[in-house]
Parts: structure tokens; C-alpha cells; sequence
């Protein structure tokens, strides 16, 4: 197991630890309910039990419980994928039950974006295990569980990942070849930079400070990327995927770029991955578009952590345009990238 984390680190993750540990015991005694933030601990915990020996390969790890979007839920599940890599525990696949936002049947949906990942590609299904799933807090609880063939299940293990986000880093090459099974080249005449620039559920008056960008900072980012990519003699198409009209993104314009307005969802997040530059909305659908690319990524902050080997940008657009040169090199001659056209 990698541990990358300096002393100073793992003094603050100790204090933070005991100090939820107190907590969450003292809240049992008194039959308070758990929160959110006790995930965090649990998962902490899970972790040293499993560093110690008293957990063994017996105990397998699994996510489910989310009906949300298929980012957010993709994003579970790879989160419970490298926590169990790490850990060299087996991870039991649970497909997606139910994915919001439909394109057409709910049914058939759920299944397009189950086979657009392929997460239980090579992994034990629990819909065909006789394995019993015990919630993760309620399974560390009962120490005779321990010893059981069994599986713990939390809705995500990404307060883990966040703070180790190179486990994200070191799965990524099993990600690719799940998403890219049966996968033909594609022949790309040109580079391309995608800008995901999220609406439609987000805007100036709804979850402004957590998740929406306005064209401004984005405008600002793209011209300095331009600016660094023409440098070296790369003159790249621009893409935006978003939802509204190209009015709304006038500022874009000069750029000459392509749109993909309210397109499909699966085709706009192939187009995502495909990119040599990737743009990145403040969303989980651009986070996982971003860990199954192999271009460069400019990451927007917002609650999930940056790889890494991403650029950060700032609230102002700007960014390291040293990093961005020193990264150019990545760029993929014509024709090298995989597509998910037959």
C-alpha cells in the first residue's frame, strides 16, 4: 500500500481521527444518529483495521445506494474501486439501480450508462453473490462480522479518495480499458480543446458557489490556453458542451467553436474524455470524464480534489501556464486516440 502523506500529514489525520473516533463512540452511548461526516471516519477506520490484519481478504467492498446522476454515482463506485485496490481487497460490482436525468426509457438508461462504464467488467456481481452486505458503521460495530465472507457497502468512499487522490491516479489505466472494451481508433485531423460548461441545473441563483462558473473565468482560462498551445504551433478546435442556446455563450464567439448544446449525454461525455485539453465544469460528470481521459486537464475547484497531475485553475480563469507547456508534450499525434464510434 502507497502512503504518500508527509509527517505533518498523518500528525493532523491522527488528531482529526481520534477526535471524530470520541465523537462517534460518545454519540452511540446516548443513541444520537450518525451523520454524514462520520463516513469519514468509519472509512478511516476501516482502513486501519485492515492495516493491522484484524480485517482480512475475507471482508470484500462494494458502493450502492445512490439514484442521483451518472456521474455522481460512476464516481461512487470508482471511489469504492480504488479504495479496494488499495487496500488489495476484492471490490464487488453493484450496477446502477436507477440513473436521474433519462434520455428516453429510465430502464433502458441505467443500462446504456452501466455498459458505457463497464465498472463489473472482471469483478464478482452482488446481484449473482450470496455474499451478506453489511453497512460499513454497523459491520465495525459487531467485531464477529470480521471473520465473516461478506462484503461492507458504504453510498461512496470519496472522503477517503479526496484525501488521496492518487489512488484515483493509479486506477485510471483500469478504467480506460473497461470504458474502451471493443473500442476502435479514432482519427482525430486536429487537436481539440472540450469546454464542459455546466447549466441547466445550476445558474447565477442556484448553486452558484459550489458548482456554477461564469463564462467569464472560462473565457479568461481558454484564451491563455490558446495563447500556450499557439506558442508551440498547435492550433486546436474548440468544443463547448452545455445546455441553453449559443447566445448564451457569446463570449466564445471569436473562438469560431463548435457547439454540442443538449446533446446526448453518453456522446458528450466520449467527446469529453476524447479531448487533448479538457475544460473541466465543477461536476462529478466532467470529474469522471477527466479520470477516464488521458489528455490535459484544466480542474475547476469544487468539493471533489484535483489529481495530482491536473491543472488548477483559479476563480479568475488563470492557471500555471508553466504546467500547461510542460504537459503539451502529452498531446497525441493524429490518429492515436480511441473512440467509441465502430
Amino acid at each position: 500500500m502507497a502512503d504518500f502523506k508527509s509527517s505533518a500529514a498523518r500528525t493532523k489525520e491522527e488528531i482529526a481521527y481520534h477526535s471524530r473516533h470520541l465523537w462517534v463512540r460518545t454519540k452511540d452511548l446516548v443513541g444520537l444518529p450518525r451523520a454524514g461526516l462520520d463516513r469519514s471516519f468509519f472509512i478511516s477506520q476501516l482502513a486501519r483495521k485492515i492495516r493491522s490484519g484484524e480485517i482480512g481478504s475475507n471482508v470484500r467492498i462494494t458502493a450502492a445506494g445512490k439514484t442521483d446522476g451518472a456521474g455522481a454515482q460512476a464516481l461512487a463506485k470508482i471511489s469504492a474501486m480504488a479504495f479496494a485496490a488499495t487496500f488489495n481487497r476484492e471490490y464487488v460490482h453493484v450496477p446502477f439501480r436507477k440513473i436521474c436525468h433519462a434520455e428516453g426509457p429510465p430502464d433502458l438508461w441505467t443500462a446504456s450508462w452501466e455498459q458505457t462504464f463497464n465498472f463489473g467488467h472482471g469483478y464478482k456481481n452482488i446481484d449473482s453473490s450470496d455474499l451478506p452486505i453489511y453497512p460499513l458503521g454497523d459491520f465495525l460495530k459487531n467485531r464477529t462480522s470480521w471473520a465473516e465472507e461478506c462484503a461492507v457497502q458504504l453510498i461512496h468512499y470519496q472522503n477517503w479518495t479526496n484525501a488521496n487522490t492518487w489512488a484515483y491516479a493509479s486506477l485510471a489505466p483500469e478504467l480506460r480499458e473497461k470504458y474502451y472494451l471493443g473500442a476502435t481508433p479514432s482519427q482525430n485531423q486536429q487537436p481539440v480543446i472540450a469546454l464542459h460548461i455546466r447549466r441547466g441545473d445550476v445558474s447565477e441563483t442556484q448553486s452558484f458557489k459550489t458548482h456554477f462558473t461564469p463564462n467569464g473565468p472560462i473565457h479568461a482560462c481558454l484564451t491563455e490556453v490558446l495563447a500556450v498551445l499557439k506558442s508551440v504551433g498547435i492550433h486546436p478546435l474548440v468544443q463547448i458542451f452545455s445546455q441553453g442556446k449559443p447566445d448564451d455563450f457569446k463570449e466564445f464567439f471569436e473562438f469560431d467553436p463548435q457547439f454540442y448544446l443538449d446533446r446526448p449525454a453518453i456522446e458528450s461525455f466520449r467527446l469529453l474524455i476524447e479531448a487533448d485539453v479538457l475544460l473541466m465544469a465543477r461536476s462529478a460528470f466532467s470529474y469522471v470524464a477527466a479520470l477516464l481521459s488521458d489528455g490535459i486537464k484544466l480542474y475547476d475547484p469544487f468539493q471533489e480534489a484535483p489529481l495530482p497531475d491536473w491543472i488548477v485553475r483559479d476563480a479568475t480563469g488563470s492557471f500555471d501556464t508553466a504546467q500547461l507547456r510542460d504537459l503539451v508534450e502529452r498531446l497525441p499525434k493524429s490518429g492515436e486516440r480511441k473512440s467509441l464510434v465502430p
